[in-house]
């Protein structure tokens, strides 16, 4: 059922990736572009994982800092943050 929701949003909207700007996102359900925060965000998620990996497993595993210890919180602006701006894209 999803997929058959996904495929009538695709043939509703278009090729909405001729519409937008490769270094933006874009998002189905509001049909909205991301804010230029989350698209900073989504760029860089992977790389600050690494190292957050890497810092836990230096501080936990090989230093002296609790296994138990609670880990931060990134908070970090994603899809359900509220841009400033609604740009919507046109739809074909």
């Amino acid at each position: 059922m999803n997929v058959k929701n996904l495929i009538e949003v695709f043939d509703e909207l278009g090729n909405v990736f001729s519409k937008i700007d490769a270094n933006e996102l874009f998002s189905l359900d509001t049909r909205t572009l991301a804010d230029k925060t989350i698209c900073t965000t989504v760029a860089t998620a992977f790389e600050l994982g690494n190292k957050q990996m890497e810092n836990f497993f230096k501080e936990r595993l090989q230093g002296n800092v609790s296994i138990l210890k609670p880990l931060h919180r990134n908070k970090l602006p994603l899809f359900t943050f509220k841009s400033t701006s609604k740009e919507k894209v046109p739809t074909s």
